[in-house]
Formats: C-alpha cells, sequence, structure tokens
C-alpha cells in the first residue's frame, strides 16, 4: 500500500520526533532506575532519562529493537503504573 503522505522522509521524521517531545514533556525516569545496558544503553544514557526536557538526538536509530523496546516500556509504565523489565 502506497504512503499517502507525500512529505518527505526527513521532515516526517522531525515531525515524529517533535510530536514525540511534546508528548513526554517533562516526563523522566525514576531517580532510582536501573537498567541493563541492552535496555537503556549505559549510564550515560540512563542519566539522560533522568533529566527532564533534555534536547532529543535526532539521529537514525541504529537499533531498532533497543528503541522500540525502551519506548514500549515507557508507554506501558504509563497506561498501567508498573515498571515492566526485559531480563
Amino acid at each position: 500500500m502506497p504512503n499517502p503522505d507525500a512529505t518527505p522522509p526527513r521532515a516526517r521524521l522531525d515531525r515524529a520526533l517533535e510530536n514525540l517531545a511534546l508528548t513526554f514533556r517533562g516526563m523522566t525516569a525514576r531517580a532510582d532506575e536501573v537498567q541493563c545496558t541492552c535496555h537503556w544503553g549505559g549510564e550515560d544514557e540512563l542519566a539522560r532519562l533522568k533529566v527532564p526536557d533534555v534536547e532529543l538526538v535526532r539521529r537514525d536509530p541504529g537499533d531498532d529493537g533497543k528503541l522500540l523496546r525502551t519506548v514500549r516500556t515507557e508507554m506501558l509504565t504509563q497506561f498501567d503504573g508498573d515498571s515492566y523489565s526485559q531480563t
């Protein structure tokens, strides 16, 4: 099925990132959050998640699975308040 949106991919990505930043504005990981590096990507990335409204990194993800696990876990937590773990 062809994409009905004729907007160039980079513009769609930029628009999606802006919407994502707006949706999650002010949200942070809990101060006591700990997780494996396969989930958050390391201590430096986890530290950035604990600071509100950090500028989004605008790059094409090289690890789509990691990105989806991170977004999915955050969304599930927002829906029911529990924390989910990929162990």
